[in-house]
Protein backbone atom coordinates (compact mmCIF):
# COMPACT_ATOMS: atom_id res chain seq x y z
CA UNK A 1 0.00 0.00 0.00
CA UNK A 2 3.08 2.50 0.81
CA UNK A 3 6.02 2.46 -1.57
CA UNK A 4 6.42 6.38 -1.89
CA UNK A 5 6.57 8.57 1.12
CA UNK A 6 6.67 12.48 1.03
CA UNK A 7 7.52 14.01 3.76
CA UNK A 8 7.06 17.15 4.36
CA UNK A 9 9.43 19.14 7.01
CA UNK A 10 10.82 22.66 7.59
CA UNK A 11 13.05 21.66 10.14
CA UNK A 12 11.66 22.83 13.32
CA UNK A 13 10.35 20.94 16.28
CA UNK A 14 6.47 20.45 15.10
CA UNK A 15 8.06 17.70 12.29
CA UNK A 16 9.91 15.55 14.69
CA UNK A 17 6.91 13.14 15.15
CA UNK A 18 6.59 12.75 11.24
CA UNK A 19 10.00 12.26 11.16
CA UNK A 20 9.95 9.08 13.36
CA UNK A 21 7.05 7.64 11.99
CA UNK A 22 8.40 7.86 8.40
CA UNK A 23 11.37 5.97 9.20
CA UNK A 24 9.37 3.83 10.95
CA UNK A 25 6.84 2.96 8.36
CA UNK A 26 10.49 3.08 6.13
CA UNK A 27 11.66 0.41 8.29
CA UNK A 28 8.15 -1.73 8.09
CA UNK A 29 7.80 -1.43 4.82
CA UNK A 30 10.27 -0.64 2.96
CA UNK A 31 8.81 2.51 1.29
CA UNK A 32 11.06 4.88 -0.61
CA UNK A 33 10.19 8.24 1.16
CA UNK A 34 11.44 11.41 -0.35
CA UNK A 35 11.95 14.54 1.69
CA UNK A 36 10.84 18.32 0.65
CA UNK A 37 10.77 21.53 2.73
CA UNK A 38 9.26 24.48 1.16
CA UNK A 39 10.93 28.44 0.82
CA UNK A 40 7.80 30.68 1.22
CA UNK A 41 8.08 34.32 0.17
CA UNK A 42 8.55 36.45 2.35
CA UNK A 43 5.35 38.73 1.50
CA UNK A 44 1.94 37.96 0.91
CA UNK A 45 2.59 39.61 -2.77
CA UNK A 46 5.89 37.54 -3.48
CA UNK A 47 6.59 37.17 -7.02
CA UNK A 48 8.48 40.28 -9.04
CA UNK A 49 7.90 42.87 -6.15
CA UNK A 50 9.76 40.79 -3.82
CA UNK A 51 12.30 40.05 -6.58
CA UNK A 52 12.95 43.98 -6.78
CA UNK A 53 13.39 44.22 -3.47
CA UNK A 54 17.35 45.40 -2.68
CA UNK A 55 19.90 42.14 -2.37
CA UNK A 56 16.11 39.85 -2.67
CA UNK A 57 18.67 37.16 -4.68
CA UNK A 58 21.49 36.48 -2.06
CA UNK A 59 18.13 36.48 0.98
CA UNK A 60 16.31 34.33 -0.77
CA UNK A 61 19.64 32.25 -1.22
CA UNK A 62 20.61 32.25 2.57
CA UNK A 63 16.91 31.72 3.35
CA UNK A 64 17.14 28.44 1.35
CA UNK A 65 20.37 27.04 2.98
CA UNK A 66 19.29 27.89 6.59
CA UNK A 67 16.40 25.75 5.27
CA UNK A 68 18.11 23.48 3.87
CA UNK A 69 20.53 22.60 6.83
CA UNK A 70 17.54 22.88 9.79
CA UNK A 71 15.55 19.87 7.65
CA UNK A 72 18.91 17.90 7.26
CA UNK A 73 19.96 18.02 11.01
CA UNK A 74 16.39 16.63 11.78
CA UNK A 75 16.85 14.26 9.18
CA UNK A 76 20.16 13.01 11.47
CA UNK A 77 17.85 12.25 13.86
CA UNK A 78 15.76 9.61 13.02
CA UNK A 79 17.23 5.95 12.37
CA UNK A 80 17.68 5.74 8.11
CA UNK A 81 16.36 8.97 7.65
CA UNK A 82 19.81 10.91 6.91
CA UNK A 83 19.68 9.08 3.39
CA UNK A 84 16.31 10.60 2.11
CA UNK A 85 17.32 12.74 -0.58
CA UNK A 86 16.00 16.33 0.11
CA UNK A 87 14.09 18.64 -1.76
CA UNK A 88 13.63 22.29 -1.76
CA UNK A 89 10.39 24.30 -3.37
CA UNK A 90 9.56 27.36 -3.66
CA UNK A 91 6.04 28.43 -3.46
CA UNK A 92 3.37 28.56 -1.02
CA UNK A 93 3.71 25.34 1.27
CA UNK A 94 0.36 23.72 0.52
CA UNK A 95 0.67 23.71 -3.52
CA UNK A 96 4.29 23.26 -3.67
CA UNK A 97 3.91 20.01 -0.93
CA UNK A 98 0.47 18.72 -3.30
CA UNK A 99 3.05 19.25 -6.17
CA UNK A 100 6.11 17.35 -5.14
CA UNK A 101 3.66 14.57 -4.24
CA UNK A 102 2.12 14.21 -7.70
CA UNK A 103 5.68 14.37 -9.42
CA UNK A 104 6.93 11.51 -7.00
CA UNK A 105 3.80 9.54 -7.13
CA UNK A 106 3.73 9.50 -3.16
CA UNK A 107 1.09 7.15 -1.47
CA UNK A 108 1.15 8.54 1.36
CA UNK A 109 1.98 12.53 2.68
CA UNK A 110 3.60 12.56 6.49
CA UNK A 111 4.08 16.14 8.05
CA UNK A 112 3.53 17.87 11.07
CA UNK A 113 0.62 19.23 12.96
CA UNK A 114 1.83 22.44 12.19
CA UNK A 115 0.23 25.31 14.90
CA UNK A 116 -0.24 27.55 11.98
CA UNK A 117 -2.90 27.51 9.20
CA UNK A 118 -2.71 27.91 5.66
CA UNK A 119 -1.37 30.87 4.79
CA UNK A 120 -3.82 30.71 1.19
CA UNK A 121 -6.85 29.28 2.00
CA UNK A 122 -9.19 31.02 4.50
CA UNK A 123 -7.35 29.89 7.36
CA UNK A 124 -7.85 25.98 7.55
CA UNK A 125 -4.81 23.63 8.62
CA UNK A 126 -2.17 23.32 6.05
CA UNK A 127 -2.64 19.65 6.38
CA UNK A 128 -6.18 20.09 4.99
CA UNK A 129 -5.14 22.11 2.00
CA UNK A 130 -2.73 19.72 1.06
CA UNK A 131 -4.98 16.98 1.38
CA UNK A 132 -7.89 19.18 -0.70
CA UNK A 133 -4.17 20.01 -3.36
CA UNK A 134 -3.13 16.39 -3.95
CA UNK A 135 -5.98 13.83 -3.46
CA UNK A 136 -3.14 11.95 -1.42
CA UNK A 137 -3.86 10.48 1.96
CA UNK A 138 -2.55 12.82 4.26
CA UNK A 139 -0.80 11.94 7.82
CA UNK A 140 -0.49 14.91 10.37
CA UNK A 141 1.72 13.91 13.20
CA UNK A 142 1.97 15.45 16.88
CA UNK A 143 5.80 16.32 17.52
CA UNK A 144 5.87 13.81 20.34
CA UNK A 145 4.76 10.84 18.13
CA UNK A 146 7.74 8.64 18.38
CA UNK A 147 7.15 5.76 15.48
CA UNK A 148 4.08 3.55 14.12
CA UNK A 149 0.90 4.57 16.12
CA UNK A 150 -0.40 1.62 18.06
CA UNK A 151 -4.06 2.92 19.25
CA UNK A 152 -6.29 4.15 16.36
CA UNK A 153 -9.40 5.65 16.74
CA UNK A 154 -11.47 5.58 12.92
CA UNK A 155 -14.75 7.47 12.03
CA UNK A 156 -17.33 4.93 9.63
CA UNK A 157 -19.84 6.29 8.45
CA UNK A 158 -20.45 2.71 6.19
CA UNK A 159 -19.82 5.22 2.77
CA UNK A 160 -16.84 4.05 0.49
CA UNK A 161 -14.43 6.73 1.89
CA UNK A 162 -14.86 5.66 5.28
CA UNK A 163 -14.15 1.66 4.76
CA UNK A 164 -11.00 2.77 2.73
CA UNK A 165 -9.82 5.04 5.22
CA UNK A 166 -10.10 2.21 7.88
CA UNK A 167 -7.56 -0.20 5.06
CA UNK A 168 -5.52 2.84 5.26
CA UNK A 169 -5.44 2.81 9.25
CA UNK A 170 -3.96 -0.58 9.29
CA UNK A 171 -1.12 0.06 6.83
CA UNK A 172 0.04 2.59 9.23
CA UNK A 173 -0.51 0.78 13.12
CA UNK A 174 2.41 -1.13 14.55
CA UNK A 175 1.94 -4.46 16.48
CA UNK A 176 0.31 -5.11 18.25
CA UNK A 177 -1.97 -2.42 17.66
CA UNK A 178 -5.65 -1.41 18.93
CA UNK A 179 -8.22 0.02 16.73
CA UNK A 180 -11.44 0.95 17.37
CA UNK A 181 -13.75 1.90 14.82
CA UNK A 182 -16.64 4.61 15.49
CA UNK A 183 -19.93 5.27 13.86
CA UNK A 184 -22.19 8.35 15.20
CA UNK A 185 -25.06 7.82 14.36
CA UNK A 186 -27.62 10.33 13.49
CA UNK A 187 -30.98 11.63 14.99
CA UNK A 188 -34.01 11.30 13.08
CA UNK A 189 -36.40 14.18 14.43
CA UNK A 190 -38.44 14.22 11.37
CA UNK A 191 -41.96 13.70 12.19
CA UNK A 192 -42.26 11.31 9.66
CA UNK A 193 -38.97 9.49 10.91
CA UNK A 194 -40.24 9.23 14.37
CA UNK A 195 -43.53 7.94 13.01
CA UNK A 196 -42.07 5.01 11.11
CA UNK A 197 -39.82 4.25 13.77
CA UNK A 198 -36.19 4.68 11.84
CA UNK A 199 -34.53 5.83 15.35
CA UNK A 200 -34.95 2.32 16.88
CA UNK A 201 -34.65 0.74 13.47
CA UNK A 202 -31.05 2.89 13.11
CA UNK A 203 -29.84 2.22 16.52
CA UNK A 204 -30.70 -1.90 15.93
CA UNK A 205 -29.10 -2.09 12.85
CA UNK A 206 -26.15 -0.35 12.81
CA UNK A 207 -24.14 -2.28 15.13
CA UNK A 208 -24.80 -5.06 13.40
CA UNK A 209 -23.66 -3.61 10.02
CA UNK A 210 -20.16 -2.12 11.88
CA UNK A 211 -19.63 -5.65 13.45
CA UNK A 212 -20.01 -7.41 9.52
CA UNK A 213 -17.37 -4.75 8.44
CA UNK A 214 -14.85 -5.14 10.90
CA UNK A 215 -15.60 -8.72 10.00
CA UNK A 216 -14.33 -8.61 6.38
CA UNK A 217 -11.28 -6.02 7.02
CA UNK A 218 -9.15 -9.04 8.06
CA UNK A 219 -7.37 -7.06 10.65
CA UNK A 220 -5.13 -9.71 11.52
CA UNK A 221 -4.55 -11.39 15.10
CA UNK A 222 -2.15 -8.48 16.20
CA UNK A 223 -5.06 -6.14 15.97
CA UNK A 224 -7.63 -5.44 18.42
CA UNK A 225 -10.58 -4.36 16.70
CA UNK A 226 -13.51 -3.16 18.89
CA UNK A 227 -16.61 -1.16 17.39
CA UNK A 228 -19.05 1.25 18.92
CA UNK A 229 -21.99 3.27 17.57
CA UNK A 230 -22.56 6.60 19.41
CA UNK A 231 -24.75 9.58 19.51
CA UNK A 232 -23.50 12.71 18.98
CA UNK A 233 -21.45 15.50 16.71
CA UNK A 234 -19.24 13.30 14.95
CA UNK A 235 -16.19 15.72 15.30
CA UNK A 236 -17.01 15.64 19.24
CA UNK A 237 -17.34 11.80 19.55
CA UNK A 238 -14.11 11.56 17.68
CA UNK A 239 -12.32 13.76 19.98
CA UNK A 240 -13.74 12.53 23.20
CA UNK A 241 -12.71 8.94 22.26
CA UNK A 242 -9.08 10.03 21.53
CA UNK A 243 -9.12 12.11 24.83
CA UNK A 244 -6.69 11.34 27.78
CA UNK A 245 -3.90 9.42 25.66
CA UNK A 246 -6.67 6.77 24.84
CA UNK A 247 -5.27 6.94 21.18
CA UNK A 248 -2.12 8.37 19.51
CA UNK A 249 -4.02 8.05 15.73
CA UNK A 250 -7.48 9.45 15.01
CA UNK A 251 -8.70 8.64 11.36
CA UNK A 252 -11.43 10.02 9.06
CA UNK A 253 -12.57 8.84 5.25
CA UNK A 254 -13.07 12.02 3.15
CA UNK A 255 -16.22 13.18 1.61
CA UNK A 256 -15.79 16.27 -0.36
CA UNK A 257 -12.77 17.56 1.42
CA UNK A 258 -11.50 18.00 -2.21
CA UNK A 259 -12.36 18.23 -6.02
CA UNK A 260 -10.63 19.57 -8.87
CA UNK A 261 -7.68 20.91 -6.79
CA UNK A 262 -10.10 23.20 -5.00
CA UNK A 263 -10.25 23.43 -1.19
CA UNK A 264 -13.96 22.80 0.28
CA UNK A 265 -13.75 24.09 3.66
CA UNK A 266 -16.18 22.03 5.58
CA UNK A 267 -16.70 18.86 7.56
CA UNK A 268 -14.82 17.81 10.73
CA UNK A 269 -11.43 17.68 9.09
CA UNK A 270 -10.13 21.14 9.93
CA UNK A 271 -11.85 20.78 13.32
CA UNK A 272 -9.64 17.59 13.84
CA UNK A 273 -6.66 19.05 12.84
CA UNK A 274 -6.83 21.80 15.20
CA UNK A 275 -8.73 20.09 18.32
CA UNK A 276 -7.40 16.38 18.47
CA UNK A 277 -4.78 14.90 21.16
CA UNK A 278 -3.41 13.14 18.59
CA UNK A 279 -2.01 12.41 15.17
CA UNK A 280 -4.53 12.49 12.26
CA UNK A 281 -4.80 10.52 9.15
CA UNK A 282 -6.90 11.87 6.37
CA UNK A 283 -7.81 9.86 3.62
CA UNK A 284 -9.69 11.53 0.59
CA UNK A 285 -12.47 9.86 -1.43
CA UNK A 286 -11.66 6.46 -3.27
CA UNK A 287 -12.69 7.97 -6.70
CA UNK A 288 -10.65 10.71 -5.70
CA UNK A 289 -7.59 8.59 -5.16
CA UNK A 290 -8.50 6.92 -8.38
CA UNK A 291 -8.17 10.14 -10.51
CA UNK A 292 -4.13 11.16 -11.17
CA UNK A 293 -5.75 14.14 -13.18
CA UNK A 294 -7.11 15.79 -9.45
CA UNK A 295 -5.40 18.78 -8.15
CA UNK A 296 -3.47 19.25 -11.36
CA UNK A 297 -4.75 22.26 -12.38
CA UNK A 298 -4.68 25.68 -11.29
CA UNK A 299 -5.81 25.01 -8.00
CA UNK A 300 -1.99 23.44 -7.28
CA UNK A 301 0.21 25.70 -9.55
CA UNK A 302 -0.92 28.56 -8.39
CA UNK A 303 0.80 27.95 -5.51
CA UNK A 304 3.32 25.84 -6.48
CA UNK A 305 6.59 27.15 -8.06
CA UNK A 306 10.16 25.01 -9.51
CA UNK A 307 13.58 26.04 -7.61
Amino acid sequence: MYRRVVLATDGSSTGWGAVRFAAALARRTGAQVHAVAVLEPLVATGGRLQEQLPHAGELDRARADELRGRALRQLQGAPGAAAWPLEIRRGWAGGAIAHFAREVGADLIVMGRASRSSRVSGGIPLAAEVLGLSATPVLAAVPDLSGLPTSAVAAVDFGPAGVEAVRYALGVLGSPARLRLVHAAPRFDFPAALLWGWNESYSREAPAELERLAADLGAGPNVELTTEVAQGDPAGVLLSRASGGAADLLVLGGQGYCYRGRVLVGGIAPTLLRAAPCSVLLVPPGDALAQPELGTGAGAAAFAQQP
